[in-house]
């Protein structure tokens, strides 16, 4: 005699939804509760989708610009800035402050900036060029910081620079202090 079989169709449907629909539904449900709980705990800034520039132009736009602190230094014109690395930690001023790690690149009247929020895998990164008034206008290309912002920068010494940054709607201020590396 064989092996007794308790196989009905019945069970074997029941068997093939417990095997393979169950799991399609839990990841579906997953992954939209998912989605929503990134939206919930941080939303995306619609502001930061505007398309990155394609190089680094001079800009001619006069954005309003971060007011600076004269008494401890002065600002530097962007060409007048000490070509290099920077970087340091960048502190918003908001209810929401936020301390951010800031690595800036400068070379000449081209920069680049990135940003790595602390304690968090949240970074940006962007282009910052040059305008008329001695500030720089920023440009975000990856992540979702806030864009076109300025920057105006004071050189401290030969190795450090400040940086005071307002976004386009001047609803907070951050101010960094970076050090060449």
């Amino acid at each position: 005699m064989g092996p007794v079989t308790n196989s009905s169709p019945e069970k074997t449907k029941r068997r093939w939804v417990e095997l393979v629909v169950y799991p399609i539904v839990v990841l579906v449900v997953g992954g939209l509760l998912l989605g929503l709980l990134q939206r919930w705990i941080e939303p995306q800034n619609p502001s930061a989708t505007a398309p990155p520039p394609t190089s680094a132009t001079k800009v001619t736009s006069t954005p309003t610009a971060p007011s600076g602190d004269p008494t401890t230094s002065t600002t530097a014109r962007p060409s007048q800035l000490k070509g290099g690395v920077y970087r340091g930690v960048a502190v918003q001023d908001s209810k929401q402050a936020k301390a951010w790690t800031v690595t800036v690149t400068l070379a000449g009247d081209q920069g680049i900036i990135t940003y790595a929020l602390d304690g968090s895998p949240r970074s940006c990164k962007g282009v910052l060029n040059p305008t008329t008034n001695d500030t720089w206008l920023e440009h975000i290309t990856e992540g979702t910081c806030d864009n076109l912002g300025s920057w105006v920068f004071h050189q401290t010494g030969q190795a450090n620079i400040i940086g005071t940054y307002r976004p386009a709607s001047g609803a907070y201020t951050v101010t960094a202090d970076l050090r060449m590396q």
